[in-house]
Formats: structure tokens, C-alpha cells, sequence
């Protein structure tokens, strides 16, 4: 993968953890998990993209990209579940508790 795409994959890969997670990771201690499940997330949004799935909107500064196929969100979620779901923050919250 061409250096250029990896950097916005990694863009888009933060964004899309950072999402899921509530900002719960702290950027000073990431964890392992969270590491792998960076790479993988690249490596799936690298495959859709061949495929020509993803889609970008643009309304002013506002920018939104994302996959148009739901198959391929729910893999990318998949992927988010595989590597997070037993992962905590520095208080003991899981990071993908969506709770209050």
C-alpha cells in the first residue's frame, strides 16, 4: 500500500476508533489492542476502497466519508468488537461502553 493511502486510512481508522471508544484511550498508554486493531481496520478499509465503496459529503467545513455498502460497516465493526470489546480505560470502563 502506497504510503500516501496508509496515512489516510490511518486518518480515517482513528477517527473511526476514536468514534467507537468516546475518546476513552489515552494517548499517552494505547494499548496493545488497540494498536492491532488499527492495522486491521487499515487493511479492511484498504480492501473497500479497491472495491470503490467508500463515499465522501462535503457541506461547508463539514466533512463526512464513509463506506456505502452496510455489509462493509458491519465489518468494520466486527473487526472494532474483536480486538476492543474486553479492553478498559484507566478508570475500569470498558472502552466501548456506551452507557451513561
Amino acid at each position: 500500500m502506497p504510503e500516501s493511502n496508509f496515512k489516510t486510512l490511518s486518518i480515517e481508522a482513528t477517527a473511526y476508533i476514536k468514534k467507537n471508544t468516546f475518546n476513552r484511550i489515552d494517548v499517552e498508554d494505547i494499548p496493545q489492542e488497540v494498536k492491532l486493531c488499527m492495522c486491521s481496520l487499515i487493511e479492511k478499509m484498504n480492501k473497500i476502497q479497491k472495491q470503490a465503496g467508500k463515499k465522501t459529503e462535503t457541506v461547508g467545513s463539514w466533512s463526512a466519508t464513509y463506506f456505502e455498502n452496510a455489509e462493509w460497516n458491519n465489518e468494520l465493526y466486527d473487526i472494532l468488537l474483536n480486538y476492543l470489546s474486553e479492553v478498559k480505560d484507566s478508570e475500569g470502563t470498558p472502552i466501548l461502553f456506551r452507557g451513561c
